[in-house]
């Protein structure tokens, strides 16, 4: 991967491997207007992230089959510096730590309400800022 690739400033990928959760975030990010590409396994994801147009936007779960999101998030934080990225993931404890890293733009914990989602997504499509640290992920 390259970090100069050129960036679609209204794509975003989901990568999820529960289809009726990624399904749901898909829905949620393109009313954000969003463009999206879902990806129900690592191995496709990150293949997909090797060629242009690379996404403005990565909602990214961490238990993936054959690549883990580990490796996605990774490989982002060094190719594909532009691109913003939220964590999804049911594992506290690797929230926890995510939350601590510079290059990760959000992290959330499942269920995340589909409204906080929506409103979220929206704020990064509108911002090339990182981390906007809204008070959303705090709403219930």
């Amino acid at each position: 991967m390259d970090q100069r690739k050129e960036l679609q400033n209204n794509l975003a990928f989901v990568v999820e491997d529960d289809r009726d959760i990624a399904n749901m975030y898909a829905q949620v990010v393109r009313e954000a207007g969003y463009q999206v590409e879902v990806f129900y396994d690592g191995k496709t994801a990150y293949e997909r992230l090797q060629k242009e147009p690379a996404p403005k936007l990565v909602l990214l779960d961490m238990h993936l089959p054959s690549v883990t999101g580990n490796e996605i998030a990774w490989e982002m934080w060094f190719e594909l510096a532009e691109t913003h990225i939220i964590i999804i993931t049911a594992d506290a404890d690797m929230a926890n730590i995510y939350k601590t890293k510079e290059e990760v733009d959000e992290v959330f914990v499942k269920p995340v309400p589909l409204d906080v989602l929506r409103d979220i997504t929206r704020q990064y499509l509108e911002s090339d800022h990182r981390k906007l640290n809204s008070d959303l992920q705090h709403r219930s």
